[in-house]
């Protein structure tokens, strides 16, 4: 067995310090310190990636030994730190009854399975079920019980077997659906801008969300069936219908919580979702709100805290920017300026997107354009920021409004040619992107405020009936390109720009 040593680093930086003291201490039992616990020393100091240097300042004979066994050792200890959970539970209920069988002990083992399974069947843990139900098909078995032969050849007993497989099958049948979602919003920046972007989406969800029996459903899969319908209806416009699915979602996991291993805690999930439909349909009373129940739930684990944090910096970014009068802006925005580049990370460029995006937009409406303009550089550097052409073109489109109010006039006169041969070079050059981009083009020939004037008046105009199309208004919510040009107009602070008409 191969053992990268990139491995048996991370395995060592992800324990705190008593554990790895508590590790070292456990295995440290003669008078001389076992090869593999040097070399766990080693690793923990470890600064660089280079391995080598370690090899040779230990010299150590069965170098590949030892680490194969500090490999082992480690996942056996950060085995028994695992916190009681009820899958845990039950496999280890399972575990005593394969002990007492081999010791010859059927009845108790039988005992043992039957609480393994009441408990099986109360968290629908339903692959834990059929294993169960082997396990008895075979005690029962060596006890020459009549009365589960006859229980088991009964038809009720075939249609509970059915039952199972159904609700494994329909919770994969969602999970699929779920990731498909995903997969499609991820492929179009999140932003569906135009009716065949929309209609495809729509054929994707329709089959899991229509005709469906929700009294068949698992709890799980009552979840995924609330989120995809939200999204279906949010799609049709159907916005009240949206919102109600997502706050019964919130309600049965509040009511019904379950403990899956590696999934999320489902009140995150559902918070989550409505936070997105809370701030695409500015219903900001309620995001506040939920915003602040899902800082009050952040989970102890830190895979799952983590994920609640990543929800948090994007919609606490977005919040900011249209509530200029919130009492925690200020400081929410130094935090999330802080936090977001280790939270997110390289992996989550969409949300890194997203997040940046909106802190952008915060600090433009407090007319920091030079940290506006700084933080949209920070994801232009990105390498894979072109992979999301359709939220790149706008932030494009941004930046040269950022160039605007920076009075940068000869690097916007380059910046437009340039952007405007990406917009056309991934045909994304549409009405808003002509709009916009036509217009700067004429206020930088503008020699006079009259005239300066008429090309804001016509640009404005432009951008309302844009934001008319119910498939092209969501730009909006990223920047409010028409608000901007009304509070020019207007002559007006751009404090409440991402609320203006």
């Amino acid at each position: 067995m191969k053992t990268h040593s990139n491995e048996l680093k991370e395995l060592i930086d992800c324990m705190n310090s008593s554990e790895k003291k508590e590790f070292f201490d456990k295995n440290n039992q003669n008078d001389s310190i076992p090869d593999y616990l040097i070399l766990f020393k080693a690793l923990e100091n470890m600064k660089n990636e280079d391995e080598s240097d370690i090899q040779k300042q230990l010299n150590l004979k069965h170098y590949k030994r030892i680490k194969y066994y500090l490999h082992f050792a480690l996942l056996q200890y950060l085995s028994t730190l695992e916190k009681n959970n009820i899958e845990k539970e039950v496999m280890t209920l399972i575990s005593v009854s394969n002990m007492l069988m081999e010791r010859s002990l059927f009845l108790q083992a039988k005992n043992i399975l039957i609480r393994a399974k009441n408990k099986a069947i109360d968290y629908e843990l339903f692959p834990f079920q059929l294993i169960i139900d082997e396990k008895l098909f075979h005690v029962n078995g060596h006890l020459n019980n009549r009365i589960f032969v006859d229980a088991f050849l009964e038809v009720k007993n075939h249609e509970r077997f059915n039952t199972i497989i159904n609700k494994i099958k329909t919770e994969e049948l969602y999970k699929h659906a779920i990731l498909k979602r995903w997969q499609y919003y991820e492929k179009n920046g999140a932003i569906l801008r135009n009716k065949k972007q929309t209609s495809e989406f729509l054929n994707l969800l329709k089959p899991y969300v229509t005709s469906i029996n929700e009294n068949e459903l698992s709890t799980k899969s009552k979840h995924d069936y609330y989120s995809l319908k939200a999204s279906y209806l949010r799609e049709k416009n159907n916005i009240k219908e949206a919102v109600r699915y997502l706050e019964i979602s919130a309600q049965l996991s509040e009511s019904k919580k379950l403990e899956i291993i590696g999934m999320l805690p489902q009140l995150m999930v559902s918070l989550n979702n409505l936070l997105f439909i809370y701030s695409k349909y500015d219903m900001l009373d309620k995001l506040r709100s939920t915003l602040d129940k899902i800082s009050a739930n952040l989970p102890s684990k830190a895979s799952n805290k983590k994920v609640g944090l990543v929800s948090l910096l994007v919609y606490e970014s977005y919040y900011c920017k249209y509530v200029p009068d919130y009492i925690h802006r200020k400081k929410k925005l130094l935090w999330i300026e802080k936090e977001y580049p280790t939270i997110l990370g390289k992996e989550r460029t969409l949300r890194t997107i997203q997040t940046v995006l909106n802190l952008s937009v915060a600090y433009f409406c407090d007319f920091n354009f030079k940290k506006a303009l700084a933080l949209i550089n920070t994801l232009e550097m990105r390498e894979d920021f072109l992979n999301f052409p359709a939220i790149a073109s706008i932030i494009k489109v941004y930046k040269l409004i950022l160039y605007f109010e920076m009075e940068k006039y000869d690097l916007l006169a380059f910046s437009i040619r340039n952007t405007y041969r990406y917009l056309l070079k991934n045909q994304i050059y549409e009405q808003f992107e002509k709009a916009v981009i036509k217009g700067l083009t004429k206020l930088l020939t503008s020699n006079t405020q009259r005239s300066q004037r008429e090309v804001l008046i016509t640009i404005y105009n432009d951008l309302i009936q844009v934001k008319r199309n119910e498939h092209e208004n969501s730009i909006f919510q990223t920047f409010n390109f028409s608000g901007w040009i009304k509070c020019k107009l207007e002559r007006k602070k751009y404090s409440y720009l991402m609320t203006v008409d």
